[in-house]
Formats: C-alpha cells, sequence, structure tokens
C-alpha cells in the first residue's frame, strides 16, 4: 500500500465532530454568556450543523438579536466544528 493511499483514507478523519451533547452544552454556555438566557438540553437540537430551539419565540428573537455573537463565540470554543445558523 502505497503512502498516498494511506494519507487519501486518513483524511477522511482530519475534521473529527465533536459529540452531540457536547455542541449542546457548548451551545447552551454561548447563549447564557452573550444574552443572559438560560437554556435546557431538551430544548435544543443540532442538526446537520444548524442548532433548532424548542422554545418561546420572545426568548427566540432575544437570541436571535445575540445571534452573531453566539455563533463567534462557540465556533471560537468548539475549533474545527462550525455551527453555522440558530434557529
Amino acid at each position: 500500500m502505497s503512502w498516498n493511499q494511506i494519507a487519501g483514507y486518513l483524511s477522511k478523519f482530519k475534521i473529527i465532530t465533536p459529540p452531540q451533547n457536547t455542541i449542546v452544552e457548548t451551545l447552551i454556555w454561548a447563549v447564557f454568556n452573550e444574552v443572559g438566557i438560560k437554556l435546557r438540553k431538551e430544548e435544543v437540537k443540532i442538526q446537520r450543523s444548524v442548532a433548532h430551539l424548542s422554545i418561546d419565540q420572545i426568548l427566540k428573537s432575544e437570541i436571535f438579536l445575540g445571534k452573531r455573537k453566539i455563533l463567534n463565540t462557540m465556533n471560537k470554543k468548539l475549533g474545527s466544528y462550525k455551527l453555522d445558523d440558530i434557529i
């Protein structure tokens, strides 16, 4: 087996996605630090790099206003994994 074949195979593992629980906890932490809203784990679902929140519309509006800061804080903390949106 040549080195190119091995390198090609190992490149699949270059970006490792953190566990779902870690992503949810980091989002909860970032939302609390940036806008002061405390979320519960049951209210957050991550699908395809998008966070779906099951909360009151007023709270969603507050989070939407600080979304850019939340995403920046969260993406810095998670490193190679990037959350694209919060809805």
